[in-house]
């Protein structure tokens, strides 16, 4: 009874008000002070850092006040050996400072493989194996032989490897193919405005090699060349009087204005004149 009245005495009343306002105090006090030890609000962008050694990443890093560190290592061949190949987070992702960022650096070995036996096997068939094996074909040589466009040798460097021995991963293979025993010719396709790797596709399908390259002045780095252009080659589309193995010699530009599609090639091609527009002539 003493007790429910002394709940409401001035005493009472007086102490739990102060209790109630220490403990707002306190509240608000652990609350700023998190938010100033973990620096709450200070975020930022992370920086890219592919393509970066690891020594440039560590200082754009420190500029940035974050961390990184190197947690894996991988084989690339978008990224130059010894340069960073990924990162997490990834960037432009908002993170606060001092955050670590994990690495993966492109190894400065190549990764090696077994050499995939291609002999016996159709041209189109090891244009397959060799991507599944992580290879390239490189220079296709023809010589008679009754079984036409089978792998009679396949070449590193020029010289015969056999299947099984230790190869660099991502690298050219040189086909030695039969022609048959006819004289077949084959006819150059049109590659203008289309980029290499387009080029170099269309070129196999019809048993050609890619030949010399030649480059406009501003095409300086590999993103300049993965996205340039065809705007002149030779020998021109459409002539046939060629064997298989033959090359096909090619100008790259990124100006799309520096195209110009023949007529005669536009009717070869069964175009309609307004489906492609007609550009600026070489000159």
């Amino acid at each position: 009874m003493h007790f429910f009245k002394f709940l409401t005495t001035r005493i009472f009343v007086i102490n739990l008000i102060i209790a109630v306002f220490v403990a707002v105090a306190i509240y608000f006090f652990v609350i700023y002070g998190l938010k100033v030890y973990t620096q709450h609000g200070e975020k930022i962008a992370v920086p890219s850092f592919v393509s970066l050694t690891y020594n440039d990443a560590k200082e754009l890093a420190q500029v940035n006040n974050i961390k990184v560190i190197i947690v894996d290592t991988c084989y690339s061949e978008e990224t130059e050996r010894g340069l960073i190949a990924a990162q997490i987070p990834s960037e432009a992702s908002i993170v606060k400072r001092g955050r670590t960022v994990y690495l993966t650096i492109n190894s400065t070995d190549a990764e090696m493989i077994k050499m995939p036996n291609f002999k016996g096997t159709s041209l189109r068939q090891a244009l397959v194996d060799a991507k599944i094996y992580g290879l390239k074909i490189g220079e296709l040589t023809y010589v008679p032989d009754i079984a036409k466009n089978n792998v009679l040798e396949q070449k590193l460097n020029g010289k015969n490897i056999e299947p099984g021995s230790k190869v660099e991963k991502g690298a050219f293979i040189d086909l030695v193919l039969g022609m048959g025993l006819s004289n077949e010719k084959v006819f150059i396709p049109l590659l203008l405005n289309k980029n290499l790797v387009e080029a170099d596709s269309m070129l196999r399908a019809k048993y050609l090699n890619t030949g010399a390259k030649f480059y406009d002045e501003e095409i300086k780095t590999s993103e300049d060349s993965a996205i340039a252009i065809i705007y002149k080659q030779q020998p021109e589309p459409f002539e046939k009087n060629f064997k298989p193995g033959d090359f096909v010699d090619i100008w790259l530009t990124k100006d799309s204005n520096k195209v110009f599609i023949k007529q005669a090639w536009k009717d070869s091609l069964k175009v309609k004149i307004d489906t492609i527009p007609v550009l600026n002539e070489i000159k």
